[in-house]
């Protein structure tokens, strides 16, 4: 009987913790900190936004010898199936998403 009323307690604790926490978390700020907060926000936003402005890309590596003598890769010729070989490529089925066609088997 004992450790069904301590159990029953403790229960009772938890609940009304669990009451205090969603009480104490679902309190609403008070205006003014939120306005700070958006205009630190902002002010955040807007120095990172001035930051990109401000950046310059280094182009000399495109003025160098080396990146000038560059080739460009050849072009892939298409593989065309020659007789008696089969296709690149093989379709699949018209729709992947039914479920197979299974013919029942007969003894």
């Amino acid at each position: 009987m004992a450790k069904q009323k301590i159990f029953i307690i403790v229960f009772i604790l938890a609940v009304l913790g669990a009451v205090y926490n969603f009480y104490q978390s679902s309190k609403v700020a008070p205006e003014s900190s939120a306005v700070e907060e958006s205009d630190t926000d902002l002010v955040k936003d807007l120095s990172k936004i001035r930051k990109l402005k401000d950046s310059r890309l280094d182009i000399t590596v495109f003025e160098n010898i080396v990146f000038k003598n560059l080739e460009s890769a050849p072009e892939l010729a298409e593989r065309t199936p020659t007789a008696g070989t089969a296709p690149a490529l093989t379709p699949g089925r018209a729709n992947p998403f039914l479920p197979f066609q299974t013919t029942p088997i007969r003894k």
